[in-house]
């Protein structure tokens, strides 16, 4: 005989229960050696994996009110209860295409506590070797000549407190890297990683991409908000620590005020502390060289004011003053065109609008 079938009404047994192509002992209330399908949509129609399971309903793990695929929840007396509705086959709830959808919130008051939406332990054991530790990977493909008018994302994290909630720290993402013991020391490590390209030649070009994108609904109260905050990394790191580095020449743009030593910038560059400018290199203005010192011991104030100075200790003031000069040292010129065609005159000193114009050479 292949097929055996029962039709059980309210009986209970208390044997365990055995199924399989061969006899075996169970060891459980219910043992199936081989794949299970359940569901009148798949019992008798469906194959189900080698020793795996098929469901054509919802199920509830610890939870008598599964709404989704997969429905876990855990509540223990140590830690805080966590509902992870986890939705698989995507459009088959309605309108919803959630292919990883995680709600994390508090069944009992934990002021201690801390809630995750996805919470990623990756640990390799000590003294092994890995290619890569990913602790979340997204890969969204739209498909050739898909289109989409709402985004798409690779993290999205809507984060709401209920009402009359207190609520220290609130975090969308939150990456803890640790480096164990017998490890070799990894050429990178990335909080979050984004790369954009095109997945075929042909595909339809890109408007704009954010690495990050920080926004607020309008009229939030909220004492500060921080676009990207850093925390004091050179006192706890033993190598060089950059709170933002950018390589490449990409343009980088500051709409408001910016702040170097203030938090509250009153100009679209506010400096408390000295600045440095290295050498041969200036102070612009309206896309002119106005500042600069060019060499030892000099001094140069003015649009064109000796742009090509190799001598030392000149002091050239005013547009075009000493604009000729090259190797001439220790030479004064204050006013606009003052000694513009002296090019190795030294000791000289002209004071005012055109003063020395016609001098070249000469102490």
């Amino acid at each position: 005989m292949n097929n055996l079938y029962f039709v059980i009404g309210s009986e209970s047994f208390s044997q365990s229960v055995g199924i399989g192509s061969t006899q075996f002992a169970p060891k459980n209330t219910l043992d199936v050696a081989g794949g299970v399908a359940i569901g009148t949509g798949y019992a008798g129609s469906s194959t189900a994996p080698s020793n795996g399971l098929i469901v054509q309903g919802f199920i509830g793990a610890a939870t008598n009110s599964a709404y989704c695929p997969l429905t876990i929840s855990y509540t223990s007396s140590g830690s805080p209860g966590i509902s992870n509705d986890v939705g698989f086959q995507p459009g088959t709830l309605g309108t919803s295409h959630e292919a990883l959808f995680n709600v994390s919130y508090a069944q009992y008051n934990d002021p201690n506590g801390q809630y995750m939406g996805v919470f990623n332990l990756v640990e390799p054991g000590l003294g092994n070797n890995y290619g890569k530790l990913i602790g979340t990977y997204n890969w969204l493909h739209g498909g050739i000549a898909a289109s989409t008018t709402a985004g798409s994302y690779g993290s999205y994290n809507n984060i709401t407190c209920g009402f009359g909630e207190t609520v220290d720290t609130l975090f969308g993402t939150y990456n803890l890297m640790l480096q164990g013991s017998g490890v070799s020391t990894p050429n990178a490590t990335f909080g979050n990683y984004t790369k954009v390209g095109l997945s075929e030649s042909f595909a339809n070009p890109f408007g704009n991409v954010y690495g990050d994108y920080v926004t607020a609904q309008s009229g939030t109260p909220v004492s500060t908000i921080y676009g990207l905050y850093v925390d004091d990394l050179a006192s706890k790191v033993t190598g060089s620590a950059y709170g933002v580095y950018c390589a490449g020449n990409q343009l980088n743009y500051f709409g408001g005020n910016t702040g170097i030593g203030t938090i509250i910038p009153a100009f679209k560059l506010d400096v408390n502390g000295n600045t440095n400018v290295s050498t041969n290199n200036g102070y612009w203005i309206g896309g002119s060289e106005v500042l600069w010192i060019n060499g030892a011991e000099n001094l140069f104030c003015g649009v064109s004011a000796a742009p090509s100075n190799t001598g030392a200790a000149n002091t050239f003031v005013g547009s075009y003053a000493g604009s000729d000069n090259t190797t001439g040292s220790e030479n004064t010129c204050v006013g606009e065109f003052s000694g513009p065609v002296n090019q190795n005159g030294s000791e000289n000193v002209s004071v005012g609008c055109l003063a020395g114009y016609s001098q070249n050479g000469g102490s």
